[in-house]
């Protein structure tokens, strides 16, 4: 999946799901493991709305983060690399 189309699928899901999409209430995200990074964000997939995509390189995945990032959406940006992306609703569970 390249830029493009992981921006489409993420605004996508969001408007799904959350069709006011306050950017300031989410946090995306880039991993290459994908269960160890919903254990450190304290993200339930049974509880908490989150979504994952694979993309063609790191490179994708940081400019997707990126994207989001200056659109208001919480992240981490300098510290996590990986070619899966993740969203999720921030809620008094998830840790940022």
């Amino acid at each position: 999946m390249n830029f493009l189309e992981a921006i489409a699928f993420i605004n996508i899901q969001l408007s799904k799901c959350h069709p006011s999409r306050n950017y300031r209430d989410f946090f995306i995200g880039c991993t290459n493991d994908i269960e160890e990074s919903y254990k450190v964000h304290q993200v339930s997939s049974e509880s908490t709305w989150c979504i994952e995509k694979f993309v063609n390189s790191e490179d994708v995945a940081k400019a997707v983060v990126d994207y989001y990032h200056v659109q208001g959406m919480n992240s981490n940006i300098e510290n996590e690399t990986g070619v899966w992306i993740y969203c999720y609703k921030i809620t008094m569970q998830t840790k940022e």
